[in-house]
């Protein structure tokens, strides 16, 4: 199957993220996936919505489906879709990675084994580059510390965790409900917006953006 755009959109609680992956030519796709409804706590649906039409097309899709989630990341890789993180049915974080590879004749769901397992998490962001998945923030329930930077090697699994150096801020960062822009020249993330409610100070809205340099960790990959 060759498709002119494809791109996706990950439905969240009270937002969606949407980012176009690859190009070849003919017609235009959305992937839609997961999310939660009025009614429905958690969706493990998905949908290849034709932009021009606005109307859903049929694609076949194999492999192991993922579990049903929402607040998940997804991003572009090799023409595909990675899928990670989000909150389950139980409304538990999930720490599992599925690819929805691109075949000749449709899609296949695979999964990402890494090692050590990712800790689960939702809230997050997620880029690829450089054979690499990077999870920008989230929330967990591992410990009393908060989500940083994770680093997953796309091809041998390894996965990293790095903290985020903040003395320099006057004011606490919160990595979660936030969007962020992978500059792959700079070897920069551009943190926008974030927070929240806070049980132990309220609620607390990043004031400003963050730039956060890459360039040592991932040369170091």
């Amino acid at each position: 199957m060759q498709t002119d755009f494809f791109g996706f959109v990950t439905y969240q609680i009270l937002t969606s993220l949407s980012i176009w992956l690859s190009s070849s030519a003919g017609e235009k796709y959305l992937f839609l996936y997961g999310g939660r409804s009025a009614i429905e706590p958690v969706l493990g649906d998905w949908y290849f919505l034709h932009t021009q039409e606005l109307s859903c097309t049929v694609i076949p899709v194999e492999g192991p489906v993922p579990e049903s989630r929402h607040s998940h990341s997804a991003c572009s890789w090799k023409g595909g879709v990675l899928i990670a993180g989000g909150l389950g049915a139980a409304e538990r974080p999930l720490g599992s990675i599925f690819f929805l590879r691109e075949l000749e004749h449709g899609f296949q769901w695979q999964t990402v084994e890494t090692h050590p397992p990712l800790i689960p998490r939702y809230s997050h962001t997620a880029h690829a580059h450089d054979g690499k998945l990077l999870l920008v923030g989230g929330v967990w329930f591992h410990s009393s510390s908060v989500p940083g930077l994770t680093i997953i090697d796309l091809i041998t699994g390894l996965c990293l965790d790095y903290t985020i150096n903040v003395d320099h801020l006057e004011w606490p960062l919160m990595l979660h409900n936030h969007s962020s822009v992978f500059l792959p020249n700079e070897k920069e993330l551009l943190l926008i917006g974030g927070g929240g409610n806070c049980f132990s100070f309220g609620t607390h809205l990043n004031p400003e953006p963050v730039l956060l340099s890459l360039s040592n960790i991932l040369t170091s990959h």
